[in-house]
C-alpha cells in the first residue's frame, strides 16, 4: 500500500468579501501534491479572488487557506504563478533568457549578476518547456503559445512545487493549444498544477477533477461533468472539448464531444 499523496492547497470555511459584499463564501476544498486540477465557472464568479487567496494576495474574511501545512505568504516561493498576459514593452530588447531567470529574483542574492545556478535552473526550465532553442531570441520576436511557454519557464525556474495558470490558453489556436494540454501534462507528473479558466473547454484527460467556481465552489471528478452541471454553472447550453492526445497513457476518460463550446 502507498501512502497518501500529501495535502498541497487545503482550503477551510473560507469567505471572502469586497467592501463587504461577498464574492466568496463555504469554500472548502483540497489539493493534493502533484494534482492537476482544472478551477471553471463564469465570469466575476469569483475564479480570480480564489486563485489571489492561493497566492496569499489578499486574506480571507473568515476561515482560513493553507499551502502545505502554512500560511500562503511564508511560502511563496513554492508556488509559480503563470499570469495570463504578458506585459511588456515590445521595443525592450529582453531576451528569452532574460525572462526566465526573472523566476529567479528573490531566490538569488540582491546585488550582483545571476550566478551559475541560476543559468542553470533557467536552461533546465527552458529545455522543459522545450525552447532550449530559443534562449537568445528577442522575447517580442514569439509567437502567443511561446510566449506562454517561456512564462512558464520563468515560473519553473523558481523552483517551485505548486504551478498557478490563470488562463493560460486565452489567445492561443486550437493546434498550439493541444501542445500546451501536452506540456501541462507532463509537469502534472512532478508539479501540482491548478489551471483557472472561464472556459469549461479547457477542461483536459489530464485533469483529475474540476474546481467549479460561482460564489460558492463544487468539486467533481472530470467523468462527473454533464450537460446538466454545465448548464448549471453558466446558465446556458454548453459542449465540453476532448483533449485525448494522451488519455490512454494518463488511464484519462473522456469528457465529452469533441465539440467547441457554444
Amino acid at each position: 500500500m502507498t501512502d497518501q499523496a500529501p495535502v498541497a492547497i487545503e482550503i477551510t470555511n473560507l469567505q471572502f468579501a469586497y467592501d463587504g459584499n461577498v464574492v466568496l463564501r463555504d469554500v472548502n476544498l483540497r489539493i493534493n501534491a502533484r494534482e492537476m486540477v482544472s478551477i471553471v465557472g463564469p465570469n466575476g464568479g469569483g475564479k480570480t479572488t480564489l486563485l489571489k487567496l492561493m497566492l496569499g494576495l489578499l486574506e480571507p474574511t473568515a476561515g482560513e487557506v493553507r499551502i502545505f501545512g502554512q500560511a500562503p505568504a511564508d511560502v511563496r516561493t513554492m508556488m509559480g504563478y503563470v499570469p495570463q498576459h504578458a506585459n511588456f514593452d515590445p521595443k525592450f530588447p529582453i531576451t528569452v533568457r532574460d525572462v526566465v531567470l526573472m523566476g529567479r529574483l528573490g531566490r538569488c542574492r540582491l546585488l550582483g549578476p545571476f550566478g551559475r545556478e541560476d543559468r542553470a535552473r533557467a536552461a533546465e526550465a527552458l529545455a522543459t518547456v522545450g525552447l532550449e532553442d530559443l534562449s537568445n531570441r528577442g522575447f517580442a520576436e514569439l509567437s502567443g503559445g511561446q510566449r506562454q511557454r517561456v512564462l512558464i519557464a520563468r515560473a519553473l525556474a523558481a523552483g517551485p512545487e505548486i504551478l498557478l495558470l490563470d488562463e493560460p490558453t486565452s489567445s492561443l489556436d486550437a493546434a498550439v493549444e493541444n501542445q500546451f494540454h501536452e506540456l501541462l501534462d507532463r509537469l502534472s507528473r512532478i508539479l501540482t498544477v491548478v489551471l483557472v479558466s472561464h472556459d469549461i473547454a479547457f477542461v483536459s484527460c489530464g485533469v483529475g477533477k474540476v474546481v467549479c467556481v460561482r460564489g460558492t465552489v463544487a468539486v467533481h471528478p472530470t467523468a462527473e461533468l454533464s450537460g446538466e452541471l454545465i448548464s448549471d454553472l453558466y446558465g446556458r447550453d454548453l459542449k465540453l472539448i476532448r483533449h485525448d492526445h494522451d488519455c490512454q497513457h494518463r488511464g484519462g476518460t473522456e469528457v465529452g464531444p469533441s465539440e467547441h463550446p457554444q
